[in-house]
């Protein structure tokens, strides 16, 4: 199996104790395949930003087949193969 590029924005952990008392929260983005360069740059802007925002941390989740997610995970791509087995995407999306 192919392993995908994972993008992780980590939060200012200084600012993060300072304002919410937590350790820094994580957002990954796993690019899944068929993005240009330039939509992986917004999607890791976007994470960049995310971590400015969300302060607190997030439980662990675990799904069956996937790694655990510590705090956020967005799995970006852009064809209906790139949609994780028994995972489904709204019509048109993919």
């Amino acid at each position: 199996m192919a392993t995908n590029e994972t993008y992780r924005a980590i939060a200012d952990v200084t600012r993060v104790k300072m304002l919410a008392d937590t350790e820094s929260p994580l957002v990954e983005v796993e690019f899944l395949g068929g993005l240009s360069e330039t939509q992986q740059a917004a999607f890791k802007g976007a994470a960049d930003r995310w971590v400015q925002i969300i302060l607190g941390d997030l439980p662990e989740m675990r799904m069956p087949g996937l790694a655990a997610i510590d705090d956020l995970r967005v799995m970006a791509g852009a064809s209906a193969s790139t949609v994780p087995q028994g995972y489904s995407a709204p019509p048109g999306r993919w």
